[in-house]
């Protein structure tokens, strides 16, 4: 499997033959390492779980961003973002209705 990953072109076409993937489940993520060092020539030590959370990375870009904060709790989405941010995302009239509100909560303390 080594081979695979040499970048000797002769090593790399030998353990492209003679390498036999075991696990099913592993072959595409193994294939897309192997087309990305190809590619790319990254560099040793790059381990199974530094590609994983690369490529997670790029896959969580390709979705909308409604799909990205599913099942965030609120906490977490406003986590980083300044009052400032958060306020300015609001309308006039959301803006009205959460002073209304927090004057509300204001009073029965």
């Amino acid at each position: 499997m080594w081979d695979l990953f040499s970048f000797r072109a002769d090593k790399v076409q030998q353990g492209a033959k003679t390498y036999r993937w075991r696990q099913p489940d592993h072959v595409p993520v193994l294939n897309e390492i192997y087309h990305r060092y190809r590619e790319l020539g990254i560099a040793m030590p790059y381990t199974f779980e530094d590609f994983r959370h690369d490529l997670a990375l790029e896959l969580v870009q390709e979705l909308p961003p409604e799909e990205r904060l599913r099942g965030l709790p609120s906490e977490e989405r406003l986590r980083g973002m300044s009052p400032e941010d958060i306020l300015g995302g609001l309308d006039d009239a959301e803006r009205a209705r959460l002073k209304e509100l927090l004057e509300r909560k204001d009073l029965h303390h």
